[in-house]
């Protein structure tokens, strides 16, 4: 496959503009409304964060995912932790019909999380269960090493806890030292059988990005079509489609 070619400071500019175009403080705007507002609140309890992110439930206009992040306890100036609450809300009343926290998570230091979002896209991965995207974007500091992504994780309703049943698939990922490599992944949720979970297929694709005139070699523009199944509850991840894969 032919390399695009490129310099170091066209890289820079276009990770620039899309940590912009991924800044939380857009995504937050939709959180300033009802069924929303309140629960963001209450969960802030005063503090700034840059980390929030509400939507209605893709296909279930009845349904509002909150997602709210806040330094944790073990956070420092150096390494960052976050204190991240997941709520389901009744759009009509505001009322929590589920909800989940992960403390001290999203552990940023030279590699650290830019922003998130609850996906707009819906998972319909098992009849009569309400399942929603939460999308991570994340980056390294090294002006020379570059290893920038996107993660995907799915959290199911449980009666009234929201449990995670895919976790950390990386659906984008620039990475390298000159001779990069773009990886961009699609996720299909394939068709439900019975009661159980559908399978969700995952196929990617690759572009090469040689910097400063770099001579890299060949990238197979294709990478090998993935399908995820359900083991004990959730889906498995293979190590190459999860972050800092050294396969």
């Amino acid at each position: 496959m032919a390399w695009m070619v490129v310099d170091r400071r066209q890289v820079l500019a276009n990770v620039a503009v899309l940590a912009l175009a991924s800044s939380p403080v857009a995504l937050a705007a939709g959180c300033e409304d009802e069924p929303f507002k309140s629960a963001v609140e209450a969960r802030l309890q005063g503090k700034e964060s840059r980390l929030i992110s509400c939507r209605m439930v893709p296909g279930d206009r009845r349904l509002g995912v909150a997602v709210v992040a806040v330094e944790g306890s073990r956070s420092t100036d150096d390494v960052k932790t976050y204190d991240v609450s997941l709520l389901l809300l009744d759009a009509a009343n505001g009322k929590v019909r589920a909800d989940a926290t992960l403390e001290n998570v999203w552990q940023s230091d030279a590699y650290k999380i830019d922003g998130i979002e609850v996906s707009g896209d819906a998972y319909p991965v098992r009849r009569g269960t309400t399942v929603f995207g939460l999308t991570e974007w994340w980056s390294g500091s090294s002006r020379v090493s570059f290893y920038n992504m996107t993660k995907l994780s799915l959290y199911a309703q449980r009666g009234t806890k929201l449990v995670p049943v895919l976790s950390d698939l990386v659906t984008e990922i620039y990475q390298g030292e000159g001779c990069d490599v773009q990886t961009t992944r699609a996720v299909d949720v394939q068709p439900v059988s019975g009661a159980g979970y559908a399978s969700i297929r995952v196929s990617g694709k690759r572009e090469g990005i040689a910097r400063d005139g770099a001579e890299c070699p060949a990238v197979d523009p294709v990478e090998a079509p993935e399908v995820l199944v359900v083991r004990d509850g959730k889906y498995v991840v293979p190590k190459r489609l999860g972050p800092f894969d050294s396969e």
